[in-house]
């Protein structure tokens, strides 16, 4: 599948952007992209989780784990 058939109607420069993470899409954008790579946006979003997780650790958010439970 090429960038301009994942993302019509968006540009395919915006695709570039997107996948190269030089910008974040929209939540409409990210179900698009989700609906025609036949998965779930959380699935997606599954990457971008476990790097927060790892910036976020105890020692480096200012009161504790950010992402902890509470």
């Amino acid at each position: 599948m090429t960038q301009t058939q994942l993302g019509w109607p968006l540009t395919r420069a915006f695709v570039s952007a997107v996948e190269h993470g030089r910008c974040l899409p929209s939540l409409a954008a990210l179900a698009l992209f989700a609906e025609r790579l036949e998965t779930s946006p959380a699935k997606l979003l599954d990457p971008v989780k476990h790097e927060l997780a790892a910036l976020y650790t105890s020692g480096d958010a200012p009161g504790g784990d950010a992402l902890a439970s509470p």
